[in-house]
């Protein structure tokens, strides 16, 4: 009966651990070095290291015991965790457990990723009064396609699952491809096309402002010239010589 209950117990605390234990996401490339500390458990002496629920290491007073050697490797002052020469197959769940039903005390997912490959850009021009470029980015199987003019590019297609891609054009007249995942950036450029037109000036609000301005400022011109100055001359003309000397007919 007693034995029961403990079986019980165990499996009641370790539920509530793994529901309510946080789990910390760790982005590493192939061949690199994963470092899984305890953070801020690192004086715990008693910890036992599992991969998906497999035991590759414990450590009893800052003292390891390590599975896989090659692979795995305990730093005692702190029981933290090193993998070694990363590969796709080291992904996985790793958890530190400690006591004597194996609480955790940290959870940590690992995701390996190959390092993106350096995209490939195919340049295709889609004629018009004004120029427009067809820009098609590749890497890693992706793809993602933009419209681009000489002021700005807009994405049309994508079909990018694993790779974030973007396209961009700059004041030099190069098209830049960057592709990124979680653990590399790569960036390819191509000059464009030299039958594309030349840049032309975008038209700013400051632009359309100053020509409102000349319009009216030259409506304002013509209405004083042609309506207030001639208006001035007819009322100088009216006036006679009598009403300018004050002198008044007398009646004989």
């Amino acid at each position: 009966m007693r034995s029961y209950l403990h079986i019980v117990t165990f499996i009641i605390l370790n539920f509530i651990a793994d529901c309510g234990a946080r789990v910390h996401v760790v982005y590493q490339s192939i061949g690199e070095t994963a470092h899984l500390t305890l953070k801020e458990h690192w004086n715990i002496t008693a910890v036992k290291w599992r991969k998906n629920h497999n035991l590759i290491a414990t450590v009893e007073k800052k003292k390891p015991v390590i599975k896989h050697p090659e692979k795995f490797h305990i730093h005692a002052s702190d029981s933290s965790l090193f993998i070694h020469n990363l590969t796709v197959s080291d992904s996985g769940y790793y958890k530190a457990q400690t006591g004597q039903w194996e609480e955790d005390l940290i959870i940590y997912s690992l995701i390996v990723q190959e390092a993106v490959s350096k995209p490939v850009i195919n340049l295709q021009s889609n004629s018009s009064s004004v120029c427009h470029i067809l820009v098609k980015c590749s890497a890693d199987g992706d793809t993602v396609m933009y419209i681009c003019d000489p002021h700005q590019c807009t994405l049309t297609n994508a079909t990018s699952t694993m790779v974030n891609m973007t396209v961009s054009y700059t004041d030099t007249g190069v098209f830049e491809c960057t592709a990124s995942n979680r653990v590399s950036t790569k960036k390819t450029s191509v000059h464009m096309m030299n039958s594309c037109p030349e840049k032309l000036a975008p038209t700013t609000t400051a632009t359309i402002i100053c020509i409102i301005s000349i319009a009216l400022f030259a409506v304002l011109m013509i209405w004083i010239i042609f309506f207030t100055i001639p208006g001035r001359k007819r009322k100088k003309q009216v006036r006679t010589p009598q009403n300018v000397s004050g002198i008044r007919p007398q009646n004989k």
